[in-house]
């Protein structure tokens, strides 16, 4: 029994996905929940920088109101990375409380990372199994911890966009080169390490499909770096 159809062009990559079985769609949703309801239930997670990631929030999203804040602050964009906190929080805490905001930011942040693995093993073998679901252990790592919640939704837009990557090797070219150019931009306002992430894994993925083809010649081997590297322009 399924419950959610999944992509139907794997490009290649697998013999194609059948849908996602219902004890892995039960199984995901509960481990997605047990790793939700700390953040849901503590009003200010106990994460590293995030306290100082939150005050940078408020500021944000109450500057024009508060002459206060005004008097004291300058806020000044720059098309860099580490701007998801910046851009996402603010907008949420339009409909709702700051710190509500910020621990949506991270549930969808930990969403987005479970959500890329079990994409990319959809990708690779056509099917989901509970396999995947290992992927769940380290949700809550290190970074987490130390509060880089900017890099870890970047690794949940990597993970998840080098699934999409790897889905659509059998567009043709310039719509493939088109549609990345516009997908990267999210991951390249995310965080830069996780941009890197993202070129590194498609560099290894574009030299192994390289390498189980015959003949290999440089040919095809400088058309796959042009097309990968495309969307990095």
């Amino acid at each position: 029994m399924t419950v959610v159809a999944a992509a139907d062009d794997l490009g290649g990559a697998s013999r194609g996905a059948k849908g996602v079985p219902l004890p892995v769609a039960v199984a995901a949703a509960i481990l997605g929940l047990c790793l939700a309801l700390p953040i849901i239930l503590t009003p200010i997670p106990p994460i590293g920088d995030y306290p100082n990631h939150l005050a940078r929030m408020h500021i944000i999203a109450s500057y024009s109101s508060s002459p206060e804040l005004r008097a004291n602050y300058t806020i000044h964009w720059v098309p860099s990375p580490y701007l998801a906190m910046d851009a996402i929080i603010p907008a949420f805490a339009r409909v709702m409380p700051i710190p509500i905001a910020g621990q949506l930011f991270l549930v969808l942040t930990i969403a987005l990372m479970a959500f890329g693995a079990l994409a990319i093993h959809a990708v690779l073998f056509g099917r989901l199994s509970l396999w995947p679901l290992l992927a769940f252990l380290f949700l809550y790592n290190y970074d987490l911890n130390q509060g880089f919640a900017n890099f870890l939704f970047g690794v949940g837009v990597w993970l998840s966009l080098l699934a999409a990557w790897m889905s659509t090797s059998s567009w043709r070219p310039w719509r493939r080169a088109i549609a990345f150019v516009f997908l990267i931009l999210p991951l390249y306002f995310s965080h830069y390490f996780a941009l890197l992430g993202y070129g590194l894994t498609i560099v290894a993925y574009e030299l192994g499909q390289w390498l189980q083809q015959t003949p290999r010649t440089l040919r095809r081997l400088s058309g796959k770096a042009m097309m990968a590297g495309c969307q990095f322009l």
